[in-house]
């Protein structure tokens, strides 16, 4: 996504550039509109089945386009977020919803590119629509930071049940006979509290912005 909003940045100061013809900013409107496009494929990106940035929801494509509203687009998902156990009472929030993204009051990224593309259309408003333009892209970066914590939360948990599983280990190997089924049952119980961080940081990796946001 942050390709696409470069791309639709850079047609939009060569389309406000005094010496661009009424052809050549046609041609430009032609484009963005196919990134657009391109930015609700990338907002409806789904993985094992289901949408990455509908809240909650895990059927239908969050966002679609809607002629009826200024930007076009329709976000149907909800705001709420997924949490990710990571440990023995300790979650962690696993994502952000569509509505606190690509359509944040202020940081709309379908609003600025629609307001782009009439500034195209019309020839007039270019200032105005390139800034809303690049806020939404700035806004959008900033997001990275939210996934950056998740995943740092989740290796830091991850270090520290594996600590555990050693220290558990260790004590099994030293204890009596009467304490080892004890001991056993304590290494079993880190060993599952490993694993399953270790496949909740997997999940986490995948919803990333750093690879769906790119």
């Amino acid at each position: 996504m942050i390709v696409s909003l470069n791309r639709a940045l850079t047609l939009g100061v060569q389309g406000a550039n005094g010496t661009a013809s009424d052809a050549d900013r046609v041609a430009i409107a032609t484009e963005l509109q196919g990134i657009q496009d391109q930015l609700v494929s990338l907002a409806n990106t789904s993985f094992q089945g289901g949408p990455l940035f509908a809240g909650t929801l895990t059927s239908s494509p969050p966002f679609v386009k809607d002629n009826t509203l200024p930007s076009g687009v329709r976000y149907d998902g909800n705001d709420a977020v997924n949490q990710v156990q990571i440990g023995d009472g300790y979650q962690i929030v696993a994502n952000k919803p569509g509505s606190q993204l690509f359509t944040a009051a202020g940081h709309d990224v379908f609003q600025a590119m629609a307001g782009l593309i009439q500034a195209m259309q019309t020839n007039t408003g270019f200032d105005v629509a390139i800034t809303a333009l690049r806020d939404s892209f700035d806004f959008i970066s900033s997001q990275r930071v939210f996934y950056g914590n998740a995943m740092n939360q989740g290796l830091a948990q991850t270090t520290s049940l594996g600590t555990t599983k050693v220290q558990l280990a260790q004590q099994e190997n030293t204890l009596v006979a009467s304490d080892i089924e004890a001991a056993a049952s304590r290494l079993v119980s880190s060993q599952a509290a490993t694993n399953a961080t270790l496949a909740a940081i997997g999940r986490i990796s995948q919803l990333n912005l750093f690879d769906f946001l790119k």
